[in-house]
């Protein structure tokens, strides 16, 4: 479809019109693209990883991490899924024009030696880069690597869609969750 405008001014008519949808399209499609972010990151939990451009391999976990696993009543072998609670805190935020999938600053735990109370936010860090004796095992740079132009052809249709003075397609999820969304600031 070609829009042609009879003279500047009506183009800038339209232009002002637009600003709100476009504004409108820029946070639906950072939102549709975090989702899609957000849910590989999750998926990724409990499943060896192959290498994904700079993202290593998942290592096999240890007998020795195995063996403490089982005996804290978790699975023995799905790395970086004990309790659960990486997992729940994987978190989608969009602010202005940009949205941000991480794990924020938490303190999770009930105090137990079985749970002890710890942030959240550290152990996303510590398996994200890892540590002296624990090998990095990627969940959200490497979900954004193997999403990214999933990602961000998601984010880019609404706009042109708001552009072109067509419907913005996303989906009923993404709608929903955005207008549900009350986090404007990045939390991580």
């Amino acid at each position: 479809m070609t829009r042609e405008f009879a003279d500047i001014g009506a183009f800038l008519k339209f232009m002002a019109g637009a600003t709100v949808k476009i504004d409108n399209a820029v946070y639906l499609g950072l939102h549709a693209a975090g989702q899609i972010v957000q849910e590989e990151a999750h998926s990724e939990l409990g499943h060896y990883q192959d290498r994904a451009g700079p993202f290593p391999e998942w290592p096999e976990l240890t007998d020795q991490t195995k063996r403490a696993r089982v005996e804290h009543g978790w699975t023995e072998n799905d790395p970086l899924l004990r309790s659960g609670a990486l997992a729940d805190h994987i978190e989608l935020s969009v602010s202005g024009h940009r949205a941000a999938v991480g794990v924020p600053s938490e303190t999770v735990g009930d105090g137990t030696s079985a749970d002890p109370i710890r942030d959240i936010g550290d152990i996303a860090v510590d398996m994200e880069l890892g540590t002296a004796r624990i090998p990095p095992r990627s969940f959200l740079g490497r979900a954004w690597f193997v999403k990214g132009p999933e990602a961000s052809e998601a984010a880019a249709w609404p706009v042109v869609a708001a552009l072109a003075g067509l419907p913005i397609k996303v989906s009923a999820a993404v709608r929903e969750r955005a207008a549900a969304d009350s986090v404007y600031d990045i939390p991580f």
